[in-house]
């Protein structure tokens, strides 16, 4: 085999073993988030804010929520925990979807 040949091989697995790192890279790294999300949810339960964490996490609307955890959102929107802009894009995005469906 010429030195060229060898050298083109090698190089391609290095490439193949470079595309695998990175693929093994994104599933740590996914796992990692997904291990804090659990985690953050474990939190939530135990500090009774999982609403909190779900209109964090990106929910819209709030199924099943206790009204009594309401002071726990308003808090956290005053304190900035829960940004405003959040609450107002959830809004409109609820409010889009009830005018769409006439509900």
């Amino acid at each position: 085999m010429s030195k060229k040949t060898e050298k083109a091989k090698r190089n391609k697995q290095i490439g193949t073993l470079t595309d695998k790192q990175k693929y093994e890279a994104k599933i740590l790294e996914k796992d990692a988030r997904i291990k804090e999300l659990e985690l953050e949810l474990i939190i939530a339960k135990k500090s009774g804010r999982p609403e909190l964490l779900a209109l964090k996490a990106g929910a819209d609307l709030l199924l099943g929520g206790k009204l009594e955890n309401l002071p726990i959102l308003e808090a956290a929107a005053e304190s900035g925990e829960l940004p405003k802009e959040r609450i107002k894009d959830a809004l409109v995005r609820v409010q889009t979807l009830q005018d769409d469906y006439s509900l």
